[in-house]
């Protein structure tokens, strides 16, 4: 999937194009999935994948945090590198899945504060739902 989304820091009047790819290939119980995002114009840059409820066994690059939010897998990428950025993650699907930790919240108790106006939005978010 490919997408091109227009985006504005707030209190400007450029519009600028963010590509966002995803890519999933599977082989037997294996999964690749690799997401790349160009063009952001924010600070900061959040991948998230869905890991499938499968068990990761590698991602690139390093610094992936597993399960924030729960059932993904998550890099942040914060000044020049978060202009551009490609994740990739391999999963075995036909594994059980790994109980979620104790620390990570339930996803409906996370607070989504990007809707709210009085909060300038400073990042890009590219969360993959299960939905």
């Amino acid at each position: 999937m490919e997408f091109h989304v227009p985006v504005m820091k707030m209190g400007s009047t450029n519009v600028s194009w963010v590509k966002a790819r995803s890519e999933r290939k599977q082989d037997g119980t294996t999964v690749q999935k690799t997401v790349s995002v160009e063009n952001n114009p924010f600070g900061t840059l959040v991948v998230a994948p869905w890991a499938e409820d499968g068990q990761v066994s590698a991602t690139t690059p390093t610094g992936a945090i597993p399960d924030l939010p729960a059932g993904h897998v998550r890099w942040a990428f914060n000044g020049s590198a978060a202009s551009l950025a490609t994740v990739s993650l391999t999963l075995n699907v036909g594994a059980s899945p790994s109980p979620a930790p104790a620390w990570a919240p339930a996803p409906e108790m996370v607070e989504d504060d990007r809707s709210k106006p009085e909060k300038e939005m400073d990042s890009i978010d590219v969360v993959e739902s299960n939905a």
